[in-house]
């Protein structure tokens, strides 16, 4: 999924509040350090590829803002949180 931002991209993480204000939670990182490197064979083409599979266009539309978390079903809320759990991220309110 990182192939779909410019090599040098970076995020920062930011909380939105009911009231619209938001907050910076997590210093600006690049993406490319992601990637991980050592991961086994049997997970890369297995369960993380297909939670790749199914996350990617999800997690590609919010980064856009092309949609928004508070217009996603209950079975992607779901997905997009567990990507989240996995990288130790916090879900961003909407």
């Amino acid at each position: 999924m990182l192939k779909e931002f410019e090599p040098d991209a970076s995020m920062s993480l930011y909380r939105q509040f009911g009231d619209g204000t938001h907050m910076q939670i997590r210093c600006e990182i690049k993406l490319e350090s992601f990637r991980l490197g050592a991961i086994c064979e049997a997970c890369n083409n297995g369960w993380m590829s297909e939670l790749e599979v199914h996350a990617k266009p999800l997690l590609l539309a919010l980064s856009r803002e092309q949609r928004a978390l508070s217009d996603l079903t209950e079975e992607e809320c779901g997905i997009v949180a567990d990507v989240y759990k996995r990288q130790d991220l916090e879900m961003p309110a909407g």
